[in-house]
C-alpha cells in the first residue's frame, strides 16, 4: 500500500524528500501505549483521569409564570401563539436601547421576534438593531428586514424563507403600503 502512494507522489511531483518517509517509518515503529496526563483540581491535590469522579446535576429552570412575568413587563411587546406546533412570536416595540436585551433575551431561548423600530429616533433603531442582530449572529440564526423599520430574527432552529419584503407586496396578499 506504501508503494502505491509513494508512486503515485512520485508521479504527481509531491515529494520533496526522502526524509519525510523515513520520519513516518519511525514514527510507526514506536509503539508506545497512551499516557493520559494528571489533572490538577482547586480542591484536591492530584488526581489521574482515570479516576475522574462522576458529577450529576441538574440545571435549574425558572417557572413559566416568572419568565412571563418578566417579559410581559415591557409594555410593548406581544405574543403570537402559534397553536399546532408550539411556537411563539414575539412582537416587540422597543422604545430605547435598554429594550433591545429582551429582544436578546428571547432570542437566547429559541424564540422568534419581530422587531418593529417605527415611530423610533433614527440612533436609538440603529444601535437596538445592530444589538439584536450581534446577538443573532451569536447563536447563528437568521435576521430579515421586512420594511424599512421592521425586522424579523429566529434562531438556528427556525427557518424564514423567501424575501420577506417581496411576498408582502405580491398583488395577492393585503398589505400596509411599503416602500
Amino acid at each position: 500500500m506504501k508503494g502505491t502512494v509513494d508512486k503515485l507522489l512520485n508521479f504527481m511531483k509531491l515529494t520533496e524528500d526522502e526524509e519525510y518517509d523515513e520520519e513516518y517509518e519511525e514514527y510507526e515503529e514506536d509503539d508506545e501505549e497512551e499516557v493520559r496526563p494528571e489533572k490538577f483540581s482547586f480542591f484536591k491535590k492530584k488526581e489521574s483521569a482515570a479516576e475522574e469522579p462522576e458529577v450529576v446535576s441538574q440545571p435549574v429552570e425558572p417557572n413559566r409564570e416568572a419568565k412571563k412575568r418578566r417579559f410581559t413587563s415591557a409594555g410593548s411587546s406581544k405574543v403570537v401563539s402559534m397553536n399546532g406546533r408550539g411556537v411563539e412570536v414575539y412582537v416587540i416595540k422597543p422604545q430605547d436601547f435598554a429594550e433591545a436585551q429582551t429582544a436578546a433575551d428571547l432570542l437566547k431561548e429559541g424564540r422568534t421576534v419581530v422587531i418593529n423600530l417605527e415611530g423610533i429616533e433614527l440612533t436609538v433603531a440603529q444601535r437596538s438593531i445592530d444589538f439584536i442582530g450581534g446577538a443573532t449572529y451569536a447563536i447563528n440564526g437568521s435576521l430579515q428586514a421586512v420594511s424599512s423599520n421592521i425586522f424579523i430574527a429566529a434562531p438556528d432552529s427556525i427557518e424564514v424563507s423567501g424575501d420577506l419584503k417581496n411576498e408582502i407586496m405580491n398583488e395577492n396578499t393585503i398589505s400596509p403600503q411599503l416602500k
